[in-house]
Order: structure tokens, then sequence, then C-alpha cells
């Protein structure tokens, strides 16, 4: 649900914690520590925007299925003409969707940065012969941690990115691999025997 013109302008997204010495509580350190990974994931992709040389795929969409809160999208696949060429996605790339391609050095008269109205980051969830396809987070309601305006541009996505709309620019941001499993392992966290002891070294054992 993040907007990629926010991260570029720096605007903050999660309040971050002092982080302790120990935690009182599985939930505590889960609160604590989602916010820095989420800022690390940030700090991540905005490295990876500004570093790479952007290249943009105008593809064809074929088709949209809804997975509540989730939108999965099939787009016509890269053309390779090389026959030595790598494959520009691959799974857990972050990519930018948009109907025009992504210029973060785009400002106007008064050196403020010109956006687009449709656009929305994904992830590539599995790329065969014949389809890149895309997971996209499009909520039917608003939820406590996504802001207004946010919501209102995810509403209108679920509008307007249908195949009927014709084709879109793909363009890779970053990849997410590494920090899935990190969010993984954070989330494992509560099944380990060894939680309690993991949390507060040296306190005595819960009963």
């Amino acid at each position: 649900a993040w907007d990629l013109y926010h991260l570029l302008d720096g605007q903050p997204l999660y309040s971050l914690l002092k982080l302790p010495t120990t935690f009182e509580s599985i939930d505590q350190y889960l609160d604590i520590l989602e916010p820095l990974l989420l800022e690390e994931c940030r700090a991540q992709t905005l490295r990876s925007v500004q570093e790479m040389e952007p290249v943009s795929h105008k593809l064809a969409l074929l088709s949209a299925e809804t997975r509540e809160p989730f939108r999965m999208l099939s787009f016509e696949p890269v053309v390779l003409t090389d026959s030595d060429a790598k494959p520009p996605f691959h799974d857990s790339d972050l990519v930018f969707v948009s109907y025009e391609p992504l210029d973060i050095d785009a400002f106007d008269e008064e050196d403020k940065r010109i956006t687009q109205d449709f656009h929305a980051l994904a992830l590539v969830s599995g790329q065969v012969s014949d389809a890149l396809n895309l997971k996209l987070y499009v909520p039917l309601e608003r939820t406590p941690r996504l802001p207004p305006t946010q919501f209102k541009r995810l509403s209108m996505l679920r509008k307007v990115m249908v195949p009927s709309a014709g084709s879109f620019y793909v363009q890779k941001l970053s990849n997410m691999i590494t920090i899935n499993r990190e969010f993984q392992a954070l989330y494992s966290a509560r099944d380990l025997m060894l939680c309690n002891t993991l949390l507060a070294p040296g306190a005595p054992p819960t009963t």
C-alpha cells in the first residue's frame, strides 16, 4: 500500500520505538521490531531506486483475479531479443506499475515532484513463459494503518487495473527475498520453545 512518491519525498511511514534491552512479551517484541523491519525495507527500496538504471517495460494486462485483499495481475511476458539476455523480473521483485513511465527526477516550476494518479507497488509472484504474475494490495475496506488518501488511490486502482484498460508500465525497484525471510523469522518467533528466554535472557522461566 506504500506510495513510492511519498517514499521519495522522505515522508515518515511509522513511529519507531526505542529498542529495549529485554522485552516484556512477544507482542511487545513484534510491535517494536515490525516497524524497524519495514523501515529497513523502505531504505532498501529507495537505495535501489536511486542506484539502478531505470528500465520500464510496457506490458499488456492479460487478466486480473481478486483474492481479497489482493489483486493477482497477469501481464504479457517481456520479449527478450538477445538469447543470452537475463529475464528482467524474478520472484519477490518489488515493481512499480503505472500508466506512464516512472520519472523520479520530474519536478514542476515550483520544484514540486510531478506524480501520477494511477500507480502502485506490486510483488512478482511467479513468472512463466507466457505471463508475468504480480500481486497487488488493494483492500476493499480501509484499515487503521492505511491513510484515507492512500485508500482512495488504491480504490481507484481496483477499477482501472483491468484487462480492458490495455497496457501498463512495469519497472523493477528491488528484490524483497531477504526482507521476506526476515519477516518470516520475525513472526515465527512466537512458536519457538525458547521464546521467553530469548526475549528476556536471565529472567526466571514462566510456568
